[in-house]
């Protein structure tokens, strides 16, 4: 089959859907993924064909949504700029996604680029909504990720608060996607009678990309809901890791492995500081990742190694514990390592997968990036570097969590559905 995959957000975002694509690729189908126009380096070295949406996402994401969310606005009037912002970009993308779709047989898109689904009524296609977290899929069982997972609320409530999460997202979502279905000549979508999952005349299945053993299935979620296992995307076989690192491995104990993602920090030396006094409080080597510029490239004691960018896969086992942002990417390969993590949340669904991990009993309580102190993160290295009990949970996760393949329940799924 042709696939095309539309993924729109980070770098982290990003990188399951190339996964995905290479075992599509793999399974001997023929892929074609459309992406923010700075990962085509990334995605054509996997040997994956790419094609620019026509917007830098990173740039959008690292510059529009952090102002937006920080404004003080209240939550509807920011999702009503973030639709603005995504309505003025809606025309570029569109061309560059209907050259992508061009003699598909099945589409596949997360959440900011399901308006691709008009291209599959058009077309009597096959789509594939995508998610990389439990964002939408109503269910009695737990509360929406954006809200607390602490409260028990009940099975009506948690209903209703889930409608009204999908509710957000179609008011963020709707106006871009209709601009896509009026270029297509399929009528809009009205304001409600609709749910992403089953748009009028086409049920649009739903993969999510994490393992059943960190958020399992809700029984009461639809047939057309799966949780495959993580997508991963090891590094490639020609990588090779930096010399100077393996020697600074393996000239002491596994240090903590620091870093905050394609996030970038307002004040990243401030942040830096903050992180050099906790390794120096609590006696632990460092490899502090500067990233998008989460963190500074400041003077460094001997302790402590500053690395651009190093592949989790490799990285995180020679590790004893990761400190990130909470994105799903980076807490997807530290649970995969079996190394407890420490979350220091910015943003979304951050404060969701802080809160899952210390639930899980594999992390410490989440740190928010406005409450991260030199006392709170030398006390939260402090524990996972030392509680053995918690140690040996993450552990016997990450063990769990390799046994899965992820990538080939997904590929499985797409080949086997008809609609």
């Amino acid at each position: 089959m042709n696939i095309t995959i539309i993924a729109l957000g980070s770098r982290g975002d990003t990188q399951p859907y190339v996964a995905l694509a290479l075992g599509l690729q793999q399974a001997g189908h023929s892929v074609r993924l459309c992406a923010g126009d700075n990962f085509q380096e990334f995605v054509t070295g996997y040997g994956i064909d790419f094609l620019p949406i026509g917007v830098d996402i990173q740039h959008f994401i690292n510059t529009r949504i952090p102002q937006v969310l920080e404004s003080g606005r209240n939550i509807i009037s920011a999702i009503r700029q973030m639709s603005e912002e995504g309505t003025a970009a809606a025309d570029i993308m569109w061309k560059n996604v209907q050259i992508a779709c061009e003699g598909c047989d099945v589409i596949c898109a997360n959440i900011l680029g399901i308006g691709a689904a008009c291209i599959a009524q058009q077309r009597h296609l096959p789509c594939f909504l995508l998610h990389t977290m439990p964002l939408i899929g109503r269910t009695r069982t737990v509360a929406p990720i954006f809200l607390s997972q602490r409260w028990k609320l009940g099975g009506s409530l948690n209903l209703l608060l889930h409608d009204m999460t999908e509710g957000l997202l179609k008011q963020m979502l709707r106006q871009p996607i209709n601009q896509w279905r009026a270029a297509a000549g399929v009528p809009p979508l009205p304001r409600g009678g609709w749910r992403f999952d089953s748009l009028p005349g086409l049920t649009v299945p739903m993969l999510y990309a994490y393992s059943a053993a960190i958020v399992p299935r809700p029984a009461d979620w639809l047939p057309h809901w799966q949780a495959t296992g993580y997508w991963f995307l090891d590094a490639p076989p020609t990588w090779q890791p930096p010399a100077d690192l393996v020697n600074f491995l393996e000239a002491g104990d596994p240090p903590v492995y620091i870093g905050f993602g394609s996030i970038a920090n307002r004040r990243p030396e401030h942040v830096t500081r903050i992180v050099l006094d906790a390794l120096k409080q609590t006696g632990q080597r460092g490899i502090l990742a500067t990233g998008w510029g989460g963190l500074a490239q400041i003077e460094m004691p001997d302790t402590v190694f500053c690395a651009d960018a190093i592949p989790h896969d490799w990285l995180f086992p020679r590790v004893s514990a990761v400190v990130h942002h909470g994105g799903a990417g980076t807490t997807a390969a530290g649970f995969r390592a079996g190394v407890p993590t420490i979350v220091v949340p910015h943003l979304g669904d951050q404060f969701y997968w802080g809160s899952h991990a210390e639930r899980l009993g594999v992390g410490a309580r989440p740190i928010p990036h406005k409450r991260l102190t030199v006392e709170r993160l030398a006390d939260a290295i402090r524990q996972v570097t030392s509680d053995s009990a918690l140690r040996q949970r993450a552990a016997s996760l990450g063990a769990a969590i390799r046994a899965e393949d992820g990538v080939g329940t997904a590929v499985r799924l797409i080949a086997e559905y008809r609609p």
